[in-house]
């Protein structure tokens, strides 16, 4: 298992059966992880400046 690509799908494969007790496939752990890291990459961006229009009414 040379290639780093296919460890990292492997090792999520088994976290993913540890955490939830299902196996599976390589097809499907690979869709998973990039929608896992798709996710992180969007929850880790930083926030947009506030607006001046955006304040709330006092």
């Amino acid at each position: 298992m040379d290639n780093p690509s296919l460890k990292r799908v492997v090792e999520f494969m088994i976290a993913w059966e540890q955490e939830f007790g299902e196996y599976i496939s390589e097809e499907e752990a690979r869709i998973r992880l990039a929608e896992l890291v798709e996710l992180y990459l969007l929850i880790a961006r930083p926030l947009p400046p506030k607006r001046n229009d955006d304040k709330e009414a006092a």
